[in-house]
């Protein structure tokens, strides 16, 4: 199994799109560094849309783009764009379970998973909880989704 882990604080998008890739069956990857470069990734700026767009292409692969929707409208294995802790971060979405019921309070609650390239633990969130943190602060449009295909 291919290491898809980000190797800095500031490329989560490149290690989101190489992780997708993957799971698409790319056989072998290009060198770490050679997709940081394609897709401009900069540690003042992270990794755009675009880039990861590019990145991608560049492997071959379709982008496509939804702006402005709700996670639970985006198909699985969408790129997505969340505020963590601090700034925003790229995951992948990889489930989006069916209503849980929390024992304590009866509530009964949906749920979603992305796969954090920074953790090695899929981090789950409600929807509602997800769509409120579904957003960038730093690049246009800021509630975006690709699905690399």
């Amino acid at each position: 199994m291919m290491n898809y882990k980000q190797r800095y604080e500031f490329d989560c998008g490149v290690a989101s799109a190489r992780y997708r890739v993957g799971m698409l069956g790319q056989g072998s990857l290009r060198p770490y560094e050679q997709d940081l470069e394609i897709a401009r990734c900069s540690s003042e700026d992270g990794t755009s849309h675009a880039g990861i767009i590019e990145l991608a292409r560049s492997y071959g692969y379709c982008a496509q783009i939804f702006v402005d929707r709700s996670v639970r409208d985006l198909p699985l294995f969408s790129i997505v764009n969340y505020q963590s802790e601090e700034d925003g971060h790229y995951g992948v979405l990889i489930d989006r379970s069916q209503y849980e019921t929390d024992i304590t309070t009866g509530d009964t609650e949906a749920y979603v998973s992305v796969w954090s390239p920074d953790d090695p633990v899929p981090v789950s969130f409600t929807i509602d909880a997800f769509d409120q943190r579904f957003y960038s602060k730093r690049y246009q449009p800021a509630k975006w989704a690709v699905l690399i295909s």
